[in-house]
């Protein structure tokens, strides 16, 4: 394969990854819209803000799934921890 061939190739790859990230970005937006009504609900329900229970079935179920789709366990533990922890600020 040429160079330039390969550079191209690169770029193509760069292209596709720039086009996930927006809608990863996308897709954080309409959680972090539905995160804000949640916390609405619980306001109006005088629930607290964290549930323990919950976040440990949500994270042990977003690992299998993970798993089954070959993710690295460790990124979807600091990725759903981090949206428990800023679904908190958002919530309030």
């Amino acid at each position: 394969m040429k160079v330039n061939s390969m550079e191209k190739q690169l770029q193509d790859l760069r292209n596709q990854i720039d086009t996930i990230d927006t809608a990863l970005l996308e897709l954080l937006q309409k959680r972090i819209i539905v995160m804000e009504k949640i916390g609405n609900e619980k306001k109006l329900l005088q629930k607290p803000i964290r549930d323990e229970k919950r976040e440990k079935q949500k994270l042990l179920a977003m690992e299998q799934k993970a798993k089954k789709l070959t993710i690295p366990e460790r990124l979807v533990k600091v990725i759903w921890k981090l949206f428990f922890d800023i679904s908190e600020e958002i919530e309030k």
